[in-house]
């Protein structure tokens, strides 16, 4: 239902109508006006959407929520995700009424992080909690997806200080 797509921070809301198959398009919001990339959304049906991004014109990865009206996207206010640094290989899920969002760190020996956020006030989104590193070192193909009971997310990844294994961890949210 959400595609993200130009060298700015775009989204744009479809509709996929039944019958005869169609799409169709809302029109584009930026909430990046720099160039953006590593860019990944999680939604949640009636709950709204969350895309965790970087800004090339900045030194700062941020987040921000937001809620769809038919093929209308409205957007809160961008918060840091994380300040002073970029972020790679980032993903964001719905986990049972908060998000979750992991991310591989540009510096902090490039491990991987874990952060829960939620809706505040309207589209606003605000952070739970601190960020949760893992790995022992660089957290390479990091990929996040949430256990169906929306008590638990799970994490996988690929661990260069773990021999370059595939790792998994548990986070009760």
């Amino acid at each position: 239902k959400m595609c993200i797509r130009d060298s700015y921070g775009t989204v744009v809301v479809g509709d996929l109508a039944q019958s005869p198959t169609a799409v169709t398009w809302g029109t584009p919001v930026v909430f990046n006006s720099s160039n953006t990339t590593y860019m990944s959304v999680g939604y949640a049906y009636n709950e709204g959407f969350v895309i965790a991004y970087n800004d090339q014109g900045a030194t700062n990865s941020y987040v921000v929520g937001g809620n769809i009206s038919g093929t209308t996207p409205s957007l809160g206010t961008a918060i840091t995700l994380v300040s002073g640094e970029k972020i790679t290989y980032v993903s964001v899920i719905n986990d049972g009424g908060n998000f979750a969002i992991c991310y591989r760190s540009s510096y902090n020996s490039i491990q991987g992080h874990y952060r829960v956020l939620e809706f505040s006030s309207g589209n606003n989104v605000t952070f739970v909690g601190t960020s949760y590193a893992f790995g022992e070192s660089s957290a390479n193909n990091t990929y996040i997806t949430a256990a169906s009971n929306g008590y638990q997310t799970m994490i996988f990844s690929r661990d260069q200080g773990n021999s370059n294994n595939a790792v998994s961890y548990t986070h009760l949210t």
